[in-house]
């Protein structure tokens, strides 16, 4: 095995495991680091001249999302350091927009992705973290006064605002509330209609 594919078996494919990947941020940025270095960069194949190359733009898309994932801003993909590589999400713009005006979908499209996503997907993973920041795992949403009901609650934070999004999936309007999970005092709460999604930005 190569360093680059040892990479590759760890990250792939990219789904809800990542996520848990992703909570140890300190861990997750050491493992990105650990391929900014000239050393391992040369060990990338020269860039995609084709749709079809075997697994390397599904190989892109997977890193690049973790890289997203852990706040990087370095794309993965570059086989030089200098200049400054551009970031995850153009480079994957860059790559499922290479062949044509407009990304790929339907069946030509699974070339770029991993069997279990979609172009959509990646690009839709990436656009959320691009624009709200990777995710804030300092705070925890749930339902109030129950908070065993059934609510998704997600947190970002970009430039020092955190945006807080719920899911309310249940046939009733749900109250939800994000608390610090260190000192567990409450820092915003908001109402989700039914079968709604509800955000709340806070500086």
């Amino acid at each position: 095995q190569t360093p680059e594919n040892i990479k590759l078996i760890t990250a792939f494919p990219c789904s809800t495991w990542s996520l848990v990947f992703g909570r140890n941020k300190e861990y997750l940025n050491a493992w990105n680091a650990s391929m900014d270095s000239t050393e391992f960069t040369a060990l990338i194949p020269a860039g995609i001249t084709t749709i079809n190359a075997c697994w390397q733009i599904d190989f892109y898309s997977n890193m690049n999302m973790l890289r997203m994932l852990g706040g990087n801003d370095i794309a993965f993909g570059f086989t030089s350091l200098n200049p400054a590589p551009m970031g995850p999400y153009n480079f994957m713009l860059d790559i499922f927009t290479r062949f044509g005006p407009l990304p790929p979908w339907g069946s030509l499209g699974g070339a770029f992705a991993d069997p279990s996503q979609s172009i959509n997907e990646v690009l839709h993973f990436m656009h959320v973290i691009d624009h709200y920041g990777p995710p804030d795992w300092t705070v925890y949403g749930h339902a109030i006064p129950d908070k065993d009901a059934l609510v998704f609650t997600a947190a970002f934070t970009k430039s020092g605002t955190t945006t807080y999004f719920a899911f309310n999936p249940t046939l009733d309007e749900k109250m939800v509330q994000f608390s610090d999970i260190a000192t567990r005092t409450p820092i915003v709460s908001f109402s989700v209609k039914p079968k709604r999604w509800a955000m709340s930005p806070t500086p």
